[in-house]
């Protein structure tokens, strides 16, 4: 929810990327019983891309900026990095960053 109370006030942004991309895939063949049923495993990984300020945390990328900035410059610098400023929606949440 946004809300114009917190536009002029100074805080340390985090921006959250949603975008994950897939680095590899692993493809694990097992034969079973007589050759003719095959069973496939595969793993894919995940990363935050190019970009190593982003850390993959519980599925989701982010980024905590150094430099306290206000609520609508840190909204601007995160939708330019095609990203979103991160809003904790419960203590849980907050506690993984």
């Amino acid at each position: 929810i946004e809300s114009n109370e917190c536009s002029s006030m100074s805080a340390v942004p985090v921006c959250v990327d949603k975008h994950l991309k897939s680095d590899s895939a692993f493809i694990q063949l097992t034969e079973v019983g007589d050759g003719s049923t095959v069973s496939v495993s595969t793993t894919i990984d995940y990363s935050c891309g190019d970009d190593k300020e982003y850390h993959l945390v519980d599925g989701f990328c982010y980024k905590i900026n150094v430099h306290e900035i206000t609520w609508q410059e840190a909204k601007s610098q995160c939708e330019r990095e095609n990203a979103a400023l991160f809003i904790p929606e419960n203590f849980e949440a907050l506690q993984l960053i």
